[in-house]
């Protein structure tokens, strides 16, 4: 769920500056009692009616480690996992390295039984 933006925070701090209960406040602007009541506090304790910032932990793969990998494989698309892995020197997982192409709609299909060395053809039987 996104932030209420801080338009809004200020008209609802303004509303309850100017003795509008909660609860009107609440259902003028269609936002939850609950949350008129946590703005207010913060704004009486903190002096601050600003969101405050998302928690959460940091991105493995940066927007650069993304690029790179992408060049790394219009480059040389038969490179496995664990080689990009290591030649890009990322330490995120090869799960993480395969989300980030399967985001960028980069597909793969090795081929086991030729090795990728030359074109595969099945032979047909004959009758």
């Amino acid at each position: 769920m996104k932030a209420y933006s801080d338009d809004l925070r200020e008209k609802v701090l303004k509303a309850l500056h100017n003795k509008q209960s909660a609860k009107d406040v609440a259902i003028r602007f269609d936002v939850g009692i609950s949350w008129v009541y946590k703005i207010s506090k913060r704004f009486r304790d903190t002096g601050s009616y600003k969101a405050l910032p998302r928690s959460g932990r940091p991105r493995k793969l940066s927007v650069e480690d993304i690029n790179k990998i992408s060049e790394m494989v219009k480059i040389n698309p038969s490179l496995t996992l664990d080689e990009i892995k290591e030649r890009g020197k990322f330490t995120a997982s090869r799960t993480t390295i395969h989300r980030a192409l399967q985001k960028l709609e980069y597909t793969h299909k090795k081929n086991t039984f030729c090795n990728g060395t030359k074109p595969c053809r099945r032979e047909t039987k004959t009758d």
